[in-house]
C-alpha cells in the first residue's frame, strides 16, 4: 500500500534525524524511536525487516556515513534504517573488522600460551621461533586493524549501556590496541639484541633493530615484555568475561556484533 510505504519512510526519517542528533554520544535514542517505530503498520514492519536483512551491513553504514542520495534516499532515511537494523540485531562490525578481530585474538592467545610454556617444553618443541614469528604477524595485523578501524565507524552501543560503561568500553579498546602493538615491539627489541635467529616461520629473515646486547633499551624491552604479558592476560580475560556478561546476563547484542 502506498500509504504504508509513505508512513514507513516518514517514520524512518524521524528516527534517522534523532539518531543523527544523538550519534556523537554513541547511545541510540531508544524510547522515542521505539514509540515511532511502533506506529508503523505491521505489514510495513515485516517488509522493512525482511529488506533490512538482505542489505549488507557495509551498504547501510557506507550510505549512512557518506550521506548517499542514491535514488533520492536522504541521509536521515539511511540513518533510520541503520537504527532499525541495530534494534533488530542485524548491524555488526563489517567482515574485515570481524576477521581481523578473531584472527588477532587467536594469535595472541596462542602466543600467550607459547610464552608461558616455552620453558617447560624446552627440548620437546622449539616454541620461541614460532612465538617470535607470530608476534610479528600480530604487529602487522594490528596496524592493519587500526587503519581499518579509523576508516570505518563501528556500530553504536546499545541504549541500555550507561555513559560510564560506554566510556570504559572505549578505554579498554584503546588499551588493547596499545598492547597489541607494544607487546610485539618489545619482543622485537629483545630479539634484535639476541644472538638467536629472527625469521618469519623460517621463510625469510626479519630485520633486526639497532639494539645492543646488555644495553639499557634491551633490558627495558625485556622487562616491559615480561610484565606486559601478564597484564595482557588480565586484559584479554577481562575483555572476554565482559563480552560473555553482555551475552548471557544482560542479553544484548554486544557479542553478536563481532560474530
Amino acid at each position: 500500500m502506498p500509504g504504508e510505504g509513505w508512513r514507513l519512510a516518514a517514520t524512518l526519517r524521524h528516527v534517522g534525524a534523532q539518531y543523527e542528533d544523538d550519534r556523537e554520544s554513541d547511545v541510540l535514542p531508544a524510547a522515542t524511536t521505539l514509540d515511532l517505530f511502533a506506529q508503523v503498520p505491521l505489514g510495513a514492519k515485516a517488509s522493512l525487516v525482511l529488506r533490512a536483512k538482505n542489505v549488507t551491513d557495509e551498504t547501510i553504514v557506507t550510505r549512512y556515513q557518506g550521506g548517499s542520495m542514491d535514488q533520492g534516499v536522504p541521509r536521515t532515511l539511511w540513518a533510520g534504517l541503520r537504527w532499525v537494523c541495530e534494534a533488530m540485531g542485524t548491524v555488526r562490525y563489517n567482515v574485515g573488522a570481524r576477521t581481523l578481530h578473531w584472527l588477532i585474538a587467536l594469535l595472541i592467545i596462542a602466543n600467550i600460551a607459547g610464552g608461558l610454556l616455552h620453558e617447560p617444553l624446552d627440548g620437546v618443541i622449539a616454541i620461541m621461533p614460532l612465538h617470535k614469528a607470530v608476534g610479528m604477524t600480530v604487529l602487522v595485523l594490528s596496524l592493519v586493524r587500526l587503519g581499518w578501524r579509523m576508516a570505518w565507524t563501528a556500530p553504536a552501543y546499545p541504549a541500555t549501556m550507561a555513559r560510564v560503561e560506554v566510556g570504559l568500553a572505549h578505554l579498554v579498546h584503546v588499551v588493547l590496541y596499545l598492547f597489541m602493538i607494544a607487546m610485539p615491539l618489545t619482543g622485537w627489541i629483545m630479539s634484535s639484541a639476541s644472538p638467536y635467529p629472527l625469521t618469519w616461520f623460517g621463510l625469510f629473515d626479519i630485520p633486526r633493530l639497532p639494539v645492543l646486547k646488555d644495553s639499557l633499551l634491551a633490558g627495558l624491552g625485556h622487562e616491559a615484555h615480561e610484565i606486559g604479558g601478564y597484564l595482557l592476560i588480565a586484559l584479554v580475560a577481562g575483555h572476554a568475561l565482559a563480552a560473555l556478561r553482555h551475552h548471557f546476563l544482560l542479553k544484548d547484542d554486544i557479542l553478536k556484533r563481532m560474530l
